[in-house]
């Protein structure tokens, strides 16, 4: 019986504690909890430029293990698409419902698929949903004040590939902040 008290007094102490953290460190009208479609890669030639980006980003000051990363796509013209890949660190920016076209996760990491539409020469549907929190970039208090949150950070690298519905090849890439020579 006293064990059942004790780790009732403890569920009842965190479950307070997180309650208490997340109302002083950030209010409900910040947060946006979204499900977002997960999704399997069917073009294996991208899985060798995920491994190359991580191994690059393990090197950086910036990285940590909660890294999230962006695959945004846009087409070049009829034949040939841009893929941006890069991280976009662990406090992910509200940008609406249908922003983010999927997810997946690879080595760890999550990445949040972007852009005008899926490209499915690359990406399948995995049919569930993962779900994350995001942050909103302003609200309105109660009280009627403007909140206004900055979460620019242009510290990450990132790589552009063109890709012409098979192969992928590097363009350009960017990387400010991180002290190696990979590239």
């Amino acid at each position: 019986m006293k064990k059942i008290l004790y780790y009732l007094v403890v569920i009842v102490t965190v479950s307070f504690v997180a309650v208490s953290c997340k109302k002083s460190c950030c209010p409900d009208q910040a947060v946006a909890l979204r499900k977002v479609t997960v999704l399997k890669i069917t073009n294996e030639n991208l899985l060798p430029i995920l491994d190359s980006i991580i191994q690059h980003e393990k090197k950086c000051v910036y990285y940590s293990s909660d890294l999230v990363f962006s695959i945004d796509r846009q087409a070049v013209n009829d034949s040939i698409a841009e893929f941006e890949i890069g991280g976009i660190g662990s406090l992910l920016v509200d940008l609406g419902e249908d922003y983010y076209k999927g997810c997946f996760e690879y080595e760890g990491h999550w990445f949040l698929v972007t852009g005008k539409e899926l490209d499915k020469t690359v990406f399948a549907n995995a049919d569930y949903k993962k779900e994350f929190v995001f942050y909103k970039t302003g609200w309105v208090t109660d009280e009627g004040e403007i909140v206004l949150i900055d979460f620019e950070d242009d510290r990450y690298s990132y790589w552009i590939y063109h890709y012409n519905g098979e192969v992928f090849k590097f363009k350009n890439s960017s990387d400010t902040y991180c002290n190696c020579n990979d590239f």
